[in-house]
Parts: C-alpha cells; sequence; structure tokens
C-alpha cells in the first residue's frame, strides 16, 4: 500500500471545485476515511476561509482598477475644464475688443456648454453624485415610503386603497376629453 499525501488531497479539496465524493473515487481512498480526515482537518472550514480570502482579492483588484478608471477621468474632466477656462478668457478679450458677437462666438459658447455638461457629468459618475432630477425623486420616494409607514400605523399594517371606478385603456381618449373640456 503506498502512502498518501493527505496534505496535498486537503489543498486540493480546499482550494478546488471537487468534492469529498470525486476525492474518495480519485484516489480510490474509502468515502468514510476521506470525510473522517476532512472533519478532523477541519477542511470545509478551511474552504470557507479560502473562498472569502480569493474573493476579497478579486474584490480589491476590482477596486483597485474602478479607482484609476476614476482617477483617469478626474483629470480628462480636469483638462477639459482648463481647455474651456482658456476659450472663455480668449472669448472675453476678443468680446471686450469688437463688442458685438460673431456667428464663431456664439458656435464657440454652444460648445462650451456643452463641454461643461460634459464634465458635470463625468464629474456625478467620478464622484457618485445625483443629478437634481434625480435628487427629487429620491425625496419624493422618502416622502412616499413615510407616509406609506405612517398609514401602516395608524391601520395596523393594512393600507386600504380608494376604490376604482373607471379604467380608462385608452390615453389617447384622455387627451381628447381634456381637451374638448
Amino acid at each position: 500500500m503506498q502512502a498518501r499525501d493527505w496534505t496535498a488531497i486537503e489543498n486540493e479539496y480546499v482550494t478546488g471545485k471537487i468534492s469529498l465524493q470525486k476525492l474518495s473515487e480519485k484516489y480510490e481512498i474509502p468515502l468514510r476515511t476521506i470525510k473522517d480526515r476532512s472533519r478532523k482537518g477541519e477542511w470545509s472550514q478551511k474552504k470557507k476561509e479560502f473562498c472569502a480570502n480569493t474573493a476579497q482579492k478579486a474584490i480589491q483588484k476590482i477596486m483597485k482598477k474602478e479607482a484609476a478608471r476614476l482617477e483617469k477621468l478626474k483629470g480628462v474632466a480636469e483638462e477639459l475644464a482648463d481647455i474651456i477656462s482658456r476659450d472663455v478668457e480668449q472669448l472675453k478679450e476678443q468680446h471686450g475688443k469688437s463688442k458685438m458677437l460673431t456667428e464663431s462666438d456664439v458656435k464657440m459658447i454652444k460648445e462650451l456648454t456643452v463641454a461643461l455638461k460634459n464634465i458635470a457629468d463625468v464629474m456625478r459618475d467620478v464622484y457618485g453624485l445625483p443629478t437634481i432630477r434625480e435628487k427629487v425623486l429620491l425625496e419624493k420616494h422618502k416622502e412616499w415610503r413615510k407616509s406609506i409607514k405612517e398609514a401602516e400605523k395608524v391601520t395596523g399594517g393594512v393600507i386600504f386603497l380608494p376604490e376604482v371606478l373607471e379604467v380608462v385603456e385608452d390615453a389617447d381618449h384622455l387627451d381628447a376629453t381634456a381637451e374638448t373640456d
């Protein structure tokens, strides 16, 4: 009978996706023997810890990549802001001399407006900031949840909805009715 490398078998179980049953078949070891070794050596706990550590390392790697991406976006946004600042100064100088906006000035102003919007979008993405619309929706959602909780307190967890008198399936009908009233 050859000596078994229990450390290698344990490592294969802990670091792999193989079951105790498959290990038993692979190494021609009785399942009961493998299960006993596993229980005594706490292989299941070691496998859980290994999986948790591996997941944590993967998360850290992803976070580093995401941080680098966000830093790059921030750099691009700052460069764009510098370019816009220079263009605004140039526009001020030209406007100060002629006192009239040319077609190219109007075009530049439009382009700067779009660029500023893009910078704002990038910075919101970088810093995870909500838009004004998102803020309003979040506030309305909070108010709605608060009113639901208050209604649940008053009614003991049951919320009574108003009775629907008529279901209108055609939205165009509503518009036509509203216009004739």
